[in-house]
């Protein structure tokens, strides 16, 4: 039993990575192409490829991703770059009697002297300066009172950089008009979708069947045979000083979720006037810090709780924590957190260097918006404690206890993995926002979907044998599927959110699969805990 299902969970992790290693190889061979420079039919010169590689690092050094979106990825308080940029493009053409807008707007892409240029039109050159007018002064705060973003002195100190994150805007309509990201955003008559809704159903049912009716019976085979096997019950000690440390750590997460939801009041009132009750906050406080710290104050604060309730769990199944291990564990959480959050504040600020803002500061990523270091930090930590956990299962005197821990290592060791993923490439941004996007969800399902469920299941199990609830196999039967499943259709699941980033179509039929496939881990509990 033990055997059985552990050795499956560690494949699956190490499937699922290997799997992104080679569909990466065929990712990134497909990528929308950053043009060297963008030029009008008469030779003019809009911007340069070094522009838009440039915008992109802005965007995310000032944070406009946790206020806008680009391709849909970002906040939604502010309007979506790329569709905005799209719509004054649109119109300008339309202004100019265009009745095809796609043959008025559409760049061609040419092999010149071994550079890649994109010649556009005159009306998209126009288009271009119309957007860069706009952004000038929406991003310089003139119209700060509407945005909500921080006044000019606190965000863009120079024309160039406008013109930088404009470009930045500009391809992104580009690849969108030349059909890279899968008709997103929609434009009739500019933008259209390419995927074959009819296509993508089949397979999706096809292969539900050819999975979930085997998994099916399997379960069904597990239930009979384990539902009348022998339970256990053990008599748990007092708590241990050590223990009672994570008193401590709850109280910190009681602290961040207390701090979050004022955050989160605070972001609803900026939806109705800038000021709050007369006070004006947004030079210090703009709507995309506090979006960022509100979002950040929510992980942080659910994984306070787990780490505290596993230093108080874990000494009853043999590990040796000690109160210093258990100081220390909870002062390096603290002190990484509050990197995560000062860290965020000054980068989207202004405030921090430019040598170190993505390593110290905030990487400007959605939801991944941590610097780099405190993602390795956080790497380091969770493979801390998966060491931990799996030298506890090897010498735990509770026998059904050790297959269990070892899928809580697993769990904890492929999320650590999803980290140091999310901190690439450590010094610098990606220069390409399809890889960039490509591996930041890659961390964020290993947090969620992917192994979240592999740390959450086995520790609520192993309560629920300890305490005679649930025969043990029945109990290492339910931890062992549900973590097999979840990570490979939790991690490989990923591929939902490459609908329209600029990965290849190949990736849309993998997420209409795959996503559905996540159903059957949450469903084969549901039947669990009805049946139990």
């Amino acid at each position: 039993m033990e055997n059985e299902f552990t050795r499956l969970i560690l494949v699956a992790a190490i499937l699922v990575y290997i799997v992104y290693g080679v569909m990466a190889f065929y990712t990134f061979q497909n990528l929308p192409p950053i043009p060297d420079k963008v030029v009008t039919e008469t030779g003019e010169l809009l911007f340069t490829g070094q522009d838009v590689v440039e915008g992109k690092v802005l965007v995310q050094r000032y944070g406009l991703q946790d206020y806008g979106s680009f391709l849909g990825f970002g906040g939604y308080f502010g309007m979506d770059y790329t569709a905005y940029t799209l719509h004054i493009l649109a119109e300008t053409a339309k202004e100019a009697g265009m009745e095809d807008l796609k043959a008025a707007l559409e760049p061609r892409f040419e092999q010149q002297g071994g550079e890649t240029i994109a010649v556009v039109s005159d009306v998209f050159a126009e288009g271009y300066h119309r957007a860069l007018d706009f952004y000038t002064r929406f991003f310089r705060g003139e119209v700060a009172q509407e945005t909500r973003l921080a006044p000019l002195d606190l965000t863009l100190d120079t024309l160039d950089e406008a013109k930088k994150m404009t470009a930045f805007f500009t391809w992104g309509a580009m690849i969108a008009i030349k059909g890279y990201t899968n008709g997103f955003p929609y434009y009739p008559g500019l933008v259209d979708p390419t995927i074959s809704s009819v296509k993508a159903t089949w397979v999706t049912i096809f292969l539900l069947l050819l999975v979930v009716m085997p998994l099916v019976g399997y379960v069904l085979l597990k239930f009979i045979d384990y539902w009348r096997s022998q339970r256990v019950t053990v008599e748990l000690p007092p708590p241990s000083r050590a223990q009672r440390l994570a008193l401590v750590g709850m109280a910190l997460a009681a602290l961040g979720l207390a701090v979050q939801g004022l955050l989160g009041g605070y972001m609803m009132h900026l939806y109705a006037e800038q000021t709050l009750y007369g006070v004006d906050l947004t030079r210090i406080l703009p709507f995309n810090v506090a979006r960022a710290l509100h979002y950040n104050l929510a992980i942080l604060w659910i994984v306070v709780t787990w780490v505290s309730f596993a230093i108080f769990i874990l000494p009853y199944f043999g590990a040796k924590i000690t109160e210093k291990h258990a100081l220390a564990i909870l002062g390096a959480g603290a002190a990484t957190a509050l990197g995560i959050l000062f860290g965020i504040w000054l980068t989207y600020l202004g405030k921090m260097p430019d040598s170190i803002w993505f390593i110290l500061g905030s990487q400007g990523r959605p939801v991944i918006s941590q610097g780099t270091l405190w993602l390795l930090l956080v790497a380091g930590l969770l493979t801390y404690l998966a060491l931990v956990v799996y030298r506890t299962a090897r010498t735990t005197p509770l026998e059904p206890a050790r297959p269990l821990l070892k899928i809580l290592a697993i769990g904890l060791a492929g999320a650590a993995a999803g980290a140091f993923v999310g901190a690439l490439p450590i010094v610098r941004p990606w220069s390409h926002f399809t890889v960039d996007e490509y591996f930041r969800w890659i961390t964020i399902h290993s947090f969620v979907e992917g192994f979240w469920p592999a740390i959450l299941v086995p520790i609520l199990v192993a309560l629920l044998i300890v305490t005679g609830l649930v025969p043990p196999k029945l109990g290492i039967a339910v931890a062992g599927m549900d973590a097999a499943l979840e990570i490979a259709t939790g991690m490989i699941g990923t591929a939902h959110h490459y609908y329209w980033g600029g990965q290849p179509t190949f990736w849309m039929y993998v997420g209409a699969v795959m996503s559905t496939l996540e159903v059957l881990p949450i469903g084969i509990l549901i039947a669990y805990a009805i049946v139990l």
